[in-house]
């Protein structure tokens, strides 16, 4: 899989949640497995945050089938990509924002000049609708059987592998309504009206009631 299929996303976005899913789907988890066999292993799609060292062309070149994990950018912009201790010791002047707007926006501009086959995942979705995850599968196009997924042990085994890695929860920011606002601006200021239809016109309104899934961010 990994030579074949690449997500593109957003740190915080649920890149894991999304790689560690189908990997369990397709392969099962068991007691022994540990997230260093896993992560990085060719059983796991590529990844990249923004198109970061590869354009369209070059992306069209070397992966088959695309996907781009978009998250809410209100959210993003209240959680930060420090955790509570990297905060107190290093960060003097208050939370730093989660959200990159140029790289959020610049991989929606990069998606879209692709060529081959792709398709766009939402977190929100991702997480509160197990479908969705049947839906990347058939469009992966990889085999599974669904009488042996048990959708809520696999979140917790992919919760549990996430820990063991060492990621953190990211810290929540709370932003005011008027600074949500002018993130929201900003966004829908800086792509063109197109392309905010068709790829963030759910996000025209706050999403409400995205973190089901163990009120945790994940990368």
């Amino acid at each position: 899989m990994k030579n074949d299929v690449i997500i593109y996303s957003h740190p915080r976005s649920g890149l894991h949640l999304l790689s560690l899913g189908l990997h369990g789907m397709a392969h099962n988890f068991n007691k022994t497995t540990t997230y260093e066999e896993i992560w990085g292993s060719q059983q796991l799609p590529s990844y990249n945050h923004f198109f970061a060292e590869i354009t369209p062309t070059e992306a069209d070149t070397q992966f088959d089938k695309h996907i781009l994990l978009l998250r809410d950018y209100k959210t993003l912009a209240s959680t930060s990509n420090f955790n509570d201790i990297q905060i107190d010791f290093n960060m003097l002047n208050g939370h730093p924002s989660g959200l990159d707007v140029t790289g959020y926006i610049n991989q929606i501009y990069k998606f879209e000049d692709l060529k081959s086959s792709k398709m766009v995942v939402y977190f929100e979705d991702l997480v509160s609708d197990n479908n969705v995850f049947l839906e990347i599968a058939n469009f992966i196009g990889f085999n599974y059987d669904l009488k042996k997924i048990n959708f809520i042990n696999l979140k917790k085994q992919i919760m549990k592998l996430y820990k063991s890695s060492g990621h953190l929860p990211s810290t929540k920011i709370v932003q005011s309504e008027r600074r949500l606002k002018a993130i929201h601006a900003d966004i829908k200021s800086r792509i063109h009206y197109q392309l905010y239809k068709k790829y963030l016109i759910r996000y025209n309104t706050q999403e409400k009631g995205e973190e089901k899934w163990a009120n945790i961010s994940m990368n």
